[in-house]
């Protein structure tokens, strides 16, 4: 097998990266945030935060939208914030 033929290590993948990033998200949204004795706004405002951010890195890397024409891109990007704020918005009004 010649070097160009050989696969690549994990740890040089991009999208290994990318999971890991979001197992850890997940991790913090999941034990972190929600712990016991926490307030229940500032947590759910916290975990909504995370879940944007979660989707932006799936749009992004798994969807491969960072290599999309900027509209097509711009469009994902305004719909997680629109959707992000519409949520924050009636998080906080309650």
């Amino acid at each position: 097998m010649n070097r160009a033929d050989a696969p690549t290590p994990l740890h040089r993948q991009p999208l290994s990266w990318v999971w890991l990033a979001l197992m850890a998200a997940t991790a913090i949204s999941t034990w972190g945030v929600s712990a016991p004795g926490l307030p229940a706004a500032p947590s759910l405002i916290a975990t909504l935060l995370i879940a944007a951010f979660k989707a932006r890195l799936v749009l992004l890397h798994f969807m491969d939208l960072r290599d999309a024409p900027w509209r097509w891109r711009g469009v994902f990007e305004a719909w997680i914030l629109i959707i992000t704020a519409a949520l924050l918005a009636i998080t906080l009004q309650r």
